[in-house]
């Protein structure tokens, strides 16, 4: 009898077990439904032997891992993932470009890389651009259906742009001679070249307009614990050298985007590089030793002024120096300092014969010329 008791006691353990065994696998299962949505964008997302891969996709495999979510995405052209995503409630699209078109439109985790847009001739058109001004007066530059970079040339006033479905069909028309400019990233073009049967010889950079960021862009109706769960994940990825392993692959470079994003242009002596290569000057250093006291440290990027200027209008956690304080910025960041003063003069070739002794004789001139996104 004793034995018969044992043994119930021993099955009714095994069944105990068994159910907190299948409680806490129901526990930990994610409890957000989630539809993902991206194009064929190589190196970004692109399919490959009949499964999707990229920086992206093999990004979000981990997530999904961690996070006990399953995951499979539709791949689609660009236009129809972008409009799907903003009219379901569960969507997640990417790889997604910030801008200001787009911040409210949907929530945000990354950034997970970074876009440096180009404006590409074909070889044979041996054009020549000094600005973005240049290539408006250009009879027509292709764009593709709400790229980042169309929004951005469309935001600019750009009245000669061709759109396209695709990034081959536009290719196959600036080569062709039937469109004179063409913006792309470098990895993405040089991809598409080679599918064309073609190197990246064939077509040549003329003027760099843009550096973008890349995120994940969620549906405005997905709760914030989901984006902060994706934006945990993506900095565990940062620290722990995956996203650098998932960059050297697929992006051929090492140089994955910070936590904290730091920015600023070369102008002696407030920044500049030394005869080391290394970027130092007077606001440099004390950008570092804010830095270094406050242990947390990021690289600190030069860029045109103008890039990290529209970088920083756009993307959280970003720092941009040294920034002239003004009315007309006031609001538009949050503000350290002041680290010194700043005095602009209106400078003329000597010899040139021409005085002003105020801004409105100024305005009279013919031409004054001025670095974009510059306070002045």
């Amino acid at each position: 009898m004793k034995r018969i008791f044992l043994i119930i006691t021993v099955l009714l353990a095994l069944v105990f077990i068994q159910c907190q065994k299948d409680n806490s696998d129901s526990d930990h299962s994610y409890p957000y439904s989630l539809a993902f949505y991206t194009e064929q964008y190589k190196p970004f997302n692109y399919v490959e032997n009949n499964q999707l891969t990229g920086l992206a996709p093999e990004i979000l495999r981990e997530i999904c891992t961690q996070l006990n979510i399953p995951f499979k995405a539709e791949t689609l052209p660009w236009n129809e993932a972008y409009t799907k995503t903003l009219a379901t409630e569960n969507a997640i699209l990417f790889s997604t470009a910030l801008n200001a078109e787009r911040s409210d439109k949907f929530k945000w985790a990354g950034p997970y890389a970074s876009l440096d847009w180009q404006l590409y001739s074909s070889s044979e058109n041996h054009i020549i651009l000094n600005s973005l001004d240049d290539a408006k007066s250009l009879s027509s530059i292709g764009v593709l259906n709400d790229y980042a970079i169309t929004q951005y040339l469309e935001g600019q006033g750009f009245q000669n742009l061709v759109y396209f479905s695709n990034e081959t069909e536009a290719l196959d028309q600036l080569l062709a001679g039937n469109i004179e400019l063409f913006p792309s990233v470098r990895l993405s073009i040089e991809s598409s070249l080679k599918e064309m049967g073609l190197t990246y010889y064939a077509v040549n950079p003329r003027l760099r307009v843009l550096t973008d960021m890349v995120y994940f862009a969620f549906n405005k109706n997905i709760p914030d614990e989901v984006v902060i769960d994706f934006q945990r994940e993506i900095d565990r990825m940062k620290n722990n050298g995956q996203l650098k392993i998932l960059h050297e692959k697929f992006m051929k470079s090492s140089e994955v985007p910070g936590s904290l994003l730091v920015y600023t242009e070369e102008y002696p002596p407030l920044t500049f590089v030394n005869s080391y290569g290394e970027i130092t000057g007077f606001g440099t250093d004390i950008v570092g030793e804010i830095m270094r006291r406050n242990e947390q440290y990021a690289d600190i990027k030069l860029s045109q002024w103008n890039i990290g200027y529209e970088l920083a209008l756009n993307n959280p956690n970003f720092c941009l120096f040294t920034m002239d304080r003004t009315p007309i910025r006031e609001t538009l960041f949050q503000w350290v300092g002041p680290l010194g003063t700043n005095s602009s003069f209106f400078y003329t070739k000597a010899g040139s014969g021409i005085t002003i002794s105020s801004i409105e004789e100024a305005k009279n001139l013919d031409a004054v010329g001025t670095v974009s996104s510059w306070f002045s």
